[in-house]
């Protein structure tokens, strides 16, 4: 599904995307989901300063959530704006008309709605980049 909301968004030559293992059934409100990748894609396209940025997507699975982490090799957000960026019309470059503020603040709304949560961590690799971690509870 990825592939297609990257097809979708017109980014399949700016974006590439590591899957990893990701084979997973996961039950949830498909709008949502796309609703949810659509924003963190385009943010890491927007925001990359990049031709081709590269994205990876890995999810765990326990018995009651789904924990993703999802990572990019953009510039990055210091994480003294962990809290900021989730903020409605909230953006770090007060000079770029194309950032509105609503995407990420969309994406914390949509997971905190399905139950779960999203944080803005240090990547674990020490790149540049963006990291963020989100847990979708299952629906059994």
């Amino acid at each position: 599904m990825l592939e297609s909301i990257i097809k979708n968004c017109n980014l399949e030559h700016l974006i590439s995307i590591d899957l990893g293992l990701l084979d997973l059934d996961i039950k949830h409100s498909k709008i949502s989901f796309i609703q949810k990748f659509q924003n963190l894609l385009t943010n890491s396209n927007k925001l990359g300063n990049k031709e081709n940025c590269k994205v990876h997507v890995n999810c765990i699975e326990s018995e009651d959530f789904f924990q993703f982490t999802y990572t990019d090799d953009g510039e990055g957000i210091p994480l003294k704006y962990r809290d900021k960026i989730f903020l409605m019309f909230e953006t770090l470059e007060s000079n770029n008309w194309n950032n509105t503020g609503f995407g990420l603040a969309t994406v914390k709304a949509i997971i905190n709605k399905l139950g779960g949560n999203i944080s803005l961590k240090k990547r674990s690799d020490n790149k540049k980049g963006v990291c963020f971690e989100f847990t979708l509870e299952k629906i059994h």
